[in-house]
């Protein structure tokens, strides 16, 4: 080693030595005069959501209750992540008179025959977005995980209005997968 180096700090621009950040340090992003190495950059990419939009109806239609034509099958990538989050949104929202009425989505596992979420997802009454609603999403931490190749359905159970005069129009989930690793 060269006489005095361990008094000198690595940079972009000087020879020294380097401190490795910990995957954890990595992941959290908040230690940023370490240098990252593989492994840490891979626990980051782990850790990451991947994001998957699902347009149940397009901007220009009434949303409708039932069972949705529409199957999402989950791809190789996603083998063993967990869905961590999911979040719904209107193109248009219902009217609003007053009363409660509310959207509300389940989403259902075809392939091991289960319910996803333990409390469905709900898009409240004049709202364009399921981040507000007064009873959130809770994801069934027994029915999380995907496999390649399972396939969910989502099932509208309810879209009303309490007046009757407008229904809303549009309606997109995005759900979030982890890997749980």
């Amino acid at each position: 080693t060269p006489a005095g180096l361990h008094q000198k700090t690595a940079s972009a621009k000087a020879i020294g030595l380097v401190e490795l950040a910990t995957p954890a340090e990595v992941i959290t992003g908040k230690v940023t005069a370490r240098a990252v190495t593989p492994e840490g950059v891979q626990a980051k990419i782990d850790k990451e959501i991947e994001y998957v939009p699902v347009v149940l109806f397009d901007s220009s239609e009434d949303v409708k209750s039932g069972s949705h034509d529409l199957r999402l099958h989950i791809p190789a990538p996603l083998n063993g992540y967990d869905l961590v989050s999911v979040y719904g949104a209107h193109d248009v929202a219902s009217s609003t008179d007053g009363a409660v009425a509310v959207t509300t989505i389940q989403i259902h596992n075809l392939t091991d025959t289960v319910d996803v979420l333990s409390t469905e997802l709900t898009i409240d009454e004049g709202e364009l977005t399921s981040a507000t609603a007064a009873a959130a999403a809770v994801i069934n931490a027994f029915n999380d995980d995907v496999a390649t190749g399972d396939i969910y359905r989502f099932d509208v159970d309810t879209v009303s209005n309490s007046d009757g005069t407008s229904v809303p129009k549009g309606l997109t989930l995005w759900l979030g997968f982890q890997n749980p690793a």
